[in-house]
Formats: structure tokens, C-alpha cells, sequence
């Protein structure tokens, strides 16, 4: 199937054939008949992307400032990795369609295939022969409607939030500055509450369409005291009630104007991507309020109702995005509302590259543009599988190979993970697994991937892959883990091995049914040079040794899903595992009681936030983590100190590490940040090649045991021997 990418590192727009997208649980997938290109945000996107290095970096120095601090603690080329890799990735284009449901996921109801149905959201309602969709983002098309007036429903309800923030009586003064599609929609919707509406824009012909939709007085925004006295004209000299700005530039001077043109404590709205400077004394004097709309209401940034699919209760919330999305349909299909009169342009999606050149280049006027989707062959294939073409598949004639097929393709997998296995001879990367295609199909050509999948059991059933490396969230690693095994292969699963008790019973009993295949889990620190530095001279001393862990981890959003007990377990079991582990390997013990103390729970920290880890091994050492989010991200990140027999050893931040034994001070320092990533893959690649894997199942499973405990039961000392 087709889908328009954008690549921001490249600035290269295209419509890439793709794998027909899984349906996950919780959405359905649909089959686009048109689909609206939101002119204004798409634009602004592409010119984006365009853009040189330092123009993008002048546009966000938020984010120049976070590559900054990361250089200052990880090292300059570190940094520069890891930003160019995120600007690498492409992002799917699009966010308002309308068509047939295709296949419904588990846990929809109300929904069945051959549905119409309208569709909202970026990163969903793409610009795509098939797409998949949350419950929670699509609503049905009423009778007699078209799929191209409904492809508009995202842009209808995000205009029609403005408006319900702006909380508009009946009768009401409103001006509405930017007549693009999300003001002259708003202007329709004002007009069928009886309200007087003032239109600004510097193009004279959406002015005249604003007059035909019954606009009561417009005035080009180039002669500013006209906009202002046209206000007063409107509002009987007081100043309008409500100013909602669609338009997407603007400045202090514009502020200042929105001001005086508002009554006293009159609301200024902006739903529109417009820079504000706010003149203090303009707002203090008339008391205005000032108000910055999110899309197209509650639900939006919402993972628990945007993914997850719980609804607000409507007592609570009346409009949430999918109410206002319903909303905005029925206001089109009752005639309060022309969409069609709004379509200025449509394109055959087919010619999806062409269209851009034409929105780009500004050749002609555009208002609002739709894409069609035709019955093509691509329309019809819904082929889970693609193999990626012109791929030069490297041989090596002096070694054996690991064949591998991955499962997720996340941030990590596609800044650290992906870039060594490409580089290394003895790999050959066959399938990578994602649930959409965007991704895998931009990565399948980059890292030298043969296959890419929507559907990850094509890998499980490929008799000739050696191993499967599991890269998704914390919560399906037990799943995917459990599966690869049971099909055979070999598994590396990115850390925690699994996030409950009962996940890791039953991968306990899969690799007990398959003692013939190993798992090594993403424990990268003891691959680190400094570790095995350490370890070097530790191993065959006498302990008991103490081990120290202190990790500057920086705070993490409440909605990060790493901190969700559901998705990613916590940060004990998610983060601090690493250390678990590391600990381990320094003294070559396992863990026999942990305990955990954490902070109160304030100040927007959880308890797992700030801890600190206390653990007796088997022979009688002590290791210690303190784990805290409430330290600064310019203060090294991770410092581990080792001492027993006489010895000291310390690793600073994995640049530097020594060792004082006797009278010698022995020391190591690497070119930039090394937690070993390179060599945990190299390990793991020869371990698939020669079927034996050096790290015993024992000392992984006692990590994962020490952190579930830990999360789960903090300020508690628990016995682990015998769980």
C-alpha cells in the first residue's frame, strides 16, 4: 500500500509503498476514500523540512538546548548521534480522513466492518491507502453525507473547539482573524448561533467567500486602525466579545491589536500556530483573558483516551475530541456548514508528490484540498510483507552469519542498536517487525534490513532466522519472548525480561521446555570496557566487595509509559535493573534480599523516582544504588565505585574509570561515553552463531526478580531466595 512520508533530516517528501498496517486492539483499520490536506500545519511542516541544519536548530532552541546539555555530559558526538538519527526518522503526513472500516481490533464495540466512518489524529488519520485508528478517534458518518465532506472532520473539530473555549453565546460579537479553512468554518459555525461576525484576512478573495458564508462585516488585516474600528462598528463601540485567530503569523503587534479590539474583559483565543509576545499593559487594563486551544479537545497528548480507548464520563467532560469531531459532521449534514464550497483542489493520491510540489511552490491559490483514493492495485494488496528492493545483502566469505529478525523499531533500537548490527560482517538482518510500516520501511533501507513486516509471526515461522530481538514496550517482552522460544529461536530482549511475577513464571517455563535456546537480555553496563576493566581485577579476590551505583536519571514526565505500571513497570524495573545487574557482575553474586527506600511522593515525583536500592549477595557483599530524578542533567549521570581486598575501582560516567590496588593507580578513558553497547551486540551475535551463550539464565533471572521486587514493595526488606 501507499503513504506519504516526510523526512525532516532530508527535507525529502514521498509516497513510499508500505506494509498494510496490523490491527492492534483498541482500533480498527480503514480503507481511506479521501482524506483532507490540513493546508496551513502541513505546509508549515514541509517548509520545515526543508530547511538547512541551522535554520531548523534557530526555529526550536528548546531542542538545541537539550543537544547541548546531552553534549555536555555524553560527549559531542554522542549528541550529534543521537539528534541526527531523530531528525532520520520520517513522520507520516496527515491527520483528518474519512472512509470504510476494513478490520476491527479487540476490545471495539459498535464499530463493524464496512462502517463509514470519519477518522482524527496525527500519526493515525494519515494520508494512506489503509490506515489504522483508536475507538476513540472515529466516529460514523452521517446519511447522506459524502467521504469527502467528512474527510474534513478533524479540521472541523479543532475549529470548533476554539469556539467552545472561547464559550460564545448566542448573539455574540465575534471577530475571527485567518479566513483560511479553519476560519471560515468557524465563521459558518458562529453564524448558526446568531452571532455578528467581523472577518480579517489580507487575501481578498477568502474575504468575499467569508461574506457569502455570512459574514457581517470583513476588512483586510494589512490596515490595522480599520480592523480596529470595524470592531467597534460591529460591537456598538464596546469591542467584540470573543477574537479567535486562525491566522497562522503573527507578532506583539498583532497581540496588541487582538487587544484593542476585544471589549473589557473580553477573551482572545488562538487556536492557530501564531508567535505571541503579550503586551502586559493591553491585558491588565481591560482584563482580557487570553487562551491557547489544544486540537480538537480533551483526549488530545491523552495515551489512556487517545490509545487506550477510555472515554471521559460526559458529565464531566460534554466535548471531547470524538464528541466534537460527531458534532462538526452533524452541523455539515444539517447544511449549518459548507464544506464543499471550501475544496478548492482535488488530487488522485497517486499523484501525492506532485500535489505537495504544486502547495509548495504557491504556483496557485489553495484553499482547501482533499486527496482521492482510486481502486488501484495498491488500494487492493494488503500484504503484510515487503521486501525491500535494490538491497545489496552483505556476504562474508571468512564468517558465519546470525540471521536476525527484530520485533519493534523504537527510538533506541534505531539510534544505538540498529547502527552497530548494520556495521557488523558476521549479521545479516533479514525481518523487522512494526505494527505500522512508516518506520520499518525507512529503516529496512537504511540499516540493510531484507524484509520488512506489519505482522511479527512471519519472523517466528522463517525457518533460517537464527534469533529474534525483541524492541518493543516493557509489557509485551514476556509475550514476544515466550513466542521466539517456543518457535525455536534464540532470543535478546531489550531489558526488563518481563514486569510481573507472573510474566516471569512463564518465561521460566518456556525456557525450561527449550533448554537448547538461550536469552540474554539488554544489560549492556558489563560490556562496557570500564566494567570488564574492573572486573578484570576484582574476580579473583577475596570479598566480600561493596558496590556503590549512583545514577543521576532526570526527571520523567507523569505520562511517560515507562512510569505506567501497565506499560512500562516503573523505573526500578524498566532503569534500574542496569544496575542490578552491573552489581552482579562486579562481584560475581547473585542477590539474596533487597530493600528499597524512596522520598515522599512530592513535587511531581513517584516513589520508584528517587530510591535507594539495598542488596545482600550470596557471598556476602553489599551493593547500593541510588537512584534519583531530582539531581541536574548537566551532573554526570552515572558514577560506580567498587571496593574490597584493598582495591578501589570507579567508573565515571563510562568515560573514565581506575583502579588504586597497592601502590599503582591504574587508569582507562574512552573517546566518548561507552556503556558497552557495541560489545553486548558483538557478544550476542557470536552466541547465536556458535549456539552458547556465556551469561547463565540464573543471573538474569535474579535481576529481574531483585527490580520487580523493588518496584512493587518499597520500604519493605523481602527474601528473594526461594520466589
Amino acid at each position: 500500500m501507499k503513504q506519504v512520508m516526510q523526512n525532516y533530516r532530508t527535507g525529502k517528501l514521498e509516497l513510499a509503498d508500505v506494509p498494510y498496517p496490523a490491527c492492534k486492539s483498541g482500533g480498527v483499520i480503514v480503507k481511506n476514500v479521501a482524506s483532507a490536506i490540513s493546508l496551513g500545519t502541513e505546509k508549515l511542516m514541509l517548509s520545515t523540512a526543508k530547511k538547512s541544519l541551522l535554520k531548523k536548530a534557530l526555529d526550536r532552541p528548546d531542542l538545541v538546548r537539550k543537544v547541548i546539555n546531552m553534549a555536555k555530559t555524553e560527549g559531542l558526538a554522542e549528541a550529534y548521534r543521537q539528534a541526527m538519527n531523530r531528525l532520520d526518522d520520517p513522520v507520516p503526513l496527515g491527520y483528518s480522513c474519512a472512509g470504510i472500516v476494513e478490520e476491527v481490533g479487540a476490545d471495539v464495540l459498535g464499530i463493524q466492518k464496512g462502517d463509514k466512518v470519519a477518522c482524527f489524529g496525527s500519526g493515525y488519520a494519515s494520508h494512506a491507502e489503509f490506515v489504522w485508528v483508536p475507538k476513540n478517534l472515529i466516529v460514523r458518518i452521517p446519511d447522506g453525507l459524502s467521504f469527502e465532506e467528512a474527510s474534513f472532520v478533524g479540521i472541523g473539530a479543532i475549529s470548533l473547539h476554539a469556539i467552545r473555549m472561547a464559550d460564545v453565546s448566542i448573539g455574540e460579537r465575534v471577530a475571527v482573524i485567518g479566513l483560511g479553512l479553519l476560519g471560515l468554518i468557524a465563521v459558518q459555525i458562529l453564524k448558526s448561533l446568531n452571532c455578528k461576525v467581523l472577518g480579517v484576512d489580507i487575501n481578498d478573495s477568502r474575504l468575499a467567500l467569508a461574506k457569502e458564508f455570512g459574514c457581517d462585516n470583513v476588512v483586510n488585516a494589512s490596515d490595522r486602525a480599520a480592523v480596529i474600528q470595524a470592531a467597534k462598528d460591529i460591537s456598538d463601540g464596546y469591542g467584540v466579545d470573543n477574537v479567535l485567530v486562525y491566522a497562522s503569523s503573527g507578532g506583539k503587534d498583532s497581540v496588541s491589536m487582538y487587544a484593542e479590539m476585544a471589549r473589557n474583559r473580553g477573551k482572545i483565543v488562538i487556536p492557530g500556530v501564531v508567535d505571541m509576545e503579550v503586551p502586559r499593559k493591553d491585558f491588565f487594563e481591560k482584563e482580557l483573558q487570553l487562551v491557547v486551544t489544544r486540537a480538537a479537545g480533551p483526549g488530545i497528548f491523552d495515551d489512556n483516551y487517545e490509545l487506550k480507548g477510555r472515554d471521559y464520563p460526559i458529565g464531566y467532560i460534554r466535548w471531547s475530541e470524538q464528541r466534537n469531531m460527531q458534532a462538526f459532521l452533524e452541523l455539515v449534514a444539517s447544511g449549518k456548514v459548507s464544506v464543499k464550497k471550501l475544496i478548492s483542489h482535488r488530487f488522485k493520491f497517486s499523484e501525492a508528490e506532485n500535489a505537495y510540489d504544486l502547495i509548495i511552490s504557491g504556483r496557485e491559490k489553495i484553499l482547501g484540498a482533499v486527496f482521492q483514493y482510486e481502486n488501484s492495485e495498491s488500494t487492493n494488496n494488503r500484504e503484510k510483507i515487503k521486501v525491500i528492493k535494490n538491497l545489496t545483502i552483505q556476504k562474508s566469505k571468512n564468517k558465519k552469519q546470525a540471521v536476525i529478525g527484530l520485533i519493534g523499531a523504537g527510538l533506541f533500537t534505531k539510534t544505538t542498536l540498529l547502527p552497530i548490527l548494520s556495521k557488523m560482517e558476521n549479521v545479516r538482518l533479514k525481518w523487522l517487525a512494526t505494527t505500522t510500516g512508516v518506520s520499518a520501511n525507512h529503516n529496512g533501507r537504511k540499516f540493510g534490513i531484507e524484509k520488512i513486516t506489519t505482522d511479527y509471526r512471519n519472523i517466528l515461522s522463517d525457518e533460517e532466522v537464527d534469533a529474534v530481538m525483541v524492541l518493543t514496550r516493557h509489557n509485551s517482552h514476556s509475550k514476544f519472548v515466550i513466542e521466539a522460544l517456543d518457535a525455536g529461536k534464540h532470543v535478546y530482549v531489550e531489558k526488563p525480561l518481563a514486569i510481573t511475577m507472573e510474566q516471569l513464571k512463564a518465561i521460566d517455563e518456556a525456557h525450561s521446555r527449550n533448554p537448547d535456546r538461550f536469552i540474554m537480555v539488554g544489560f549492556n553496563r558489563r560490556f562496557s570496557p570500564h566494567a570488564t576493566f574492573i572486573r578484570k581485577h576484582f574476580e579473583n579476590a577475596n570479598g566480600p566487595f561493596v558496590v556503590t551505583c549512583r545514577v543521576n536519571a532526570g526527571y520523567a514526565d507523569k505520562s511517560s509509559w515507562v512510569l505506567n505500571p501497565e506499560s512500562g513497570g516503573g523505573r526500578i524495573v524498566g532503569e534500574a535493573c542496569h544496575f542490578i545487574d552491573l552489581i552482579e557482575y562486579l562481584t560475581g553474586e547473585l542477590p539474596v534480599s533487597v530493600s528499597v527506600e524512596t522520598i515522599d511522593k512530592k513535587n511531581g515525583y513517584f516513589k520508584s523516582d528517587n530510591v535507594v536500592i539495598t542488596m545482600k549477595m550470596n557471598n556476602g557483599s553489599i551493593g547500593t544504588i541510588i537512584y534519583y530524578a531530582n539531581g541536574h542533567k548537566r551532573f554526570p549521570r552515572e558514577y560506580v565505585e567498587i571496593s574490597g581486598n584493598g582495591m578501589v575501582g570507579a567508573i565515571e560516567n563510562f568515560v573514565r574509570s581506575s583502579l588504586v590496588k597497592g601502590t599503582k593507580i591504574l587508569k582507562k578513558k574512552t573517546l566518548g561515553v561507552d556503556r558497552g553497547h557495541k560489545a553486548e551486540m558483538g557478544t550476542f551475535i557470536e552466541a547465536c552463531i556458535y549456539n552458547s551463550l556465556q551469561i547463565p539464565y540464573e543471573e538474569i533471572r535474579a535481576t529481574t526478580l531483585a527490580s520487580i521486587i523493588g518496584e512493587s514493595l518499597p520500604s519493605v526488606r523481602t527474601k528473594l531466595s526461594g520466589n
